[in-house]
């Protein structure tokens, strides 16, 4: 089992828009590699949460390349509803997309609510292959 930092403190925020999902994805550069790696948990670590009325949540997604258009969802996403840390696994059998190349986190959050604010960190351990 290793463990890795795939997101240090952020804060992210925004404001009431149109209807539809913002979405921001991680930074390409900050995605992890975990190549060697099947069954992931990921522990999202919520410090400050405001939700302005709606639901924000974050999606862990996994791709074998960089590209944005080949990145899929590996697990429903996970709601944030108040500070503390929410623990999710992905084994590779269950997972709805199992880890491929690279994993990277996005966070929705609905546009047509009130002003939104989150701040977080996530951490990840992962099991190699046997």
């Amino acid at each position: 089992m290793d463990g890795w930092l795939l997101e240090d403190y952020i804060t992210i925020s925004g404001k009431p828009g149109a209807a539809g999902v913002y979405s921001i994805a991680q930074s390409s550069h900050k995605y992890m590699d975990v190549g060697d790696y099947e069954d992931l948990v990921f522990y999202l670590d919520v410090r400050n949460f405001s939700g302005g009325g709606g639901t924000l949540s974050v999606a862990y997604e996994t791709s074998p390349t960089r590209e944005d258009s080949t990145f899929l969802a590996m697990m429903a996403p996970v709601a944030l509803s108040q500070p503390g840390v929410v623990v999710t696994a992905a084994p590779w059998a269950i997972a709805s997309a199992p880890a491929a190349r690279f994993v990277r986190w996005r966070l929705l959050a609905p546009l047509a609510t009130g002003v939104w604010e989150a701040t977080f960190r996530i951490l990840v351990t992962a099991y190699s292959y046997a």
